[in-house]
């Protein structure tokens, strides 16, 4: 799985044990030995579970996490949907004149035609979230993976809006398995600069502050179409934005680049 790592992870792993080969040649003691062969295994745990469970790491897999050249420029995200709630944060992204990138749950897109086609023609932006948004999706196999993200990329061209470009991986995990699933697609890893944190049980108050706090112009935001916060959180945002002056674009339009035809 060495190959499925990127630039950066390899540096990273080669400078590790470049240190710890210099630490293990040291004359140590016996005890400390020990402690060092436990210190050096908690370090290596440690690295390993920040390079996969921190989507922007670029460990595994580059991923599109902010755009510093953007500063009059956000994009919203919204993860795990379609779902009924959708249509309320439609109604208000248009009242504001706002543009957002949905990453759709493939399995909840049955039934769903009408409200993703509004999403297409009101100017917003599909996005891959895998088929079925299952727990242990970064536990599957390579060839697993693939399936179920290049069966939610045949759903979302079947809406004819063009080939989806952006791939998010359920609680943002990239390992190596994933990044052997994507490799050849052509799809690129979409991570975020601000998490909401909207799923927990928290006032749109809290949310919202939360997410201005760290709001400059650049940067990607992470919500969710299911949360229960969403739409409170949304009446407080949007108007925020515009009386600071901050536009908000598909990750497309955000990027600077235009859609393009990805392979399946």
């Amino acid at each position: 799985m060495f190959c499925c790592i990127s630039h950066k992870g390899r540096g990273w792993l080669l400078g590790f044990l470049a240190a710890g080969l210099c630490l293990v040649l040291w004359p140590w003691s016996a005890p400390g030995q020990v402690l060092l062969a436990w210190a050096l295994g908690l370090a290596l745990l440690t690295f390993i579970l920040w390079a996969s469970a921190d989507v922007c790491s670029g460990i595994y897999l580059k991923a599109r996490c902010r755009n510093a050249r953007q500063v009059a420029a956000v994009a919203l995200t919204f993860d795990d949907g379609p779902c009924a709630q959708s249509t309320e944060i439609l109604d208000l992204l248009k009242a504001y004149g706002a543009k957002a990138t949905f990453f759709v749950v493939g399995s909840r897109m049955e039934g769903q035609r009408k409200l993703l086609l509004r999403m297409l023609a009101e100017g917003h932006q599909l996005g891959n979230h895998s088929w079925a948004h299952r727990s242990w999706f970064p536990l599957l196999r390579p060839a697993l993976m693939r399936k179920e993200i290049m069966r939610t990329q045949a759903e979302i061209e079947k809406l004819g809006g063009g080939t989806c470009r952006f791939f998010r991986p359920p609680f943002g995990v990239t390992n190596p398995f994933l990044a052997k699933a994507l490799k050849g697609s052509a799809l690129e890893v979409a991570g975020w600069s601000i998490r909401s944190l909207d799923t927990r049980n928290e006032a749109p108050e809290v949310v919202f502050k939360r997410i201005i706090r760290r709001l400059k112009g650049g940067e990607v935001v992470l919500l969710h179409d299911t949360s229960a916060p969403v739409v409170p959180v949304l009446k407080l945002l949007l108007p925020w934005l515009v009386e600071h002056n901050l536009q908000s674009l598909t990750l497309d339009a955000f990027f600077g680049e235009g859609t393009k035809k990805y392979p399946l």
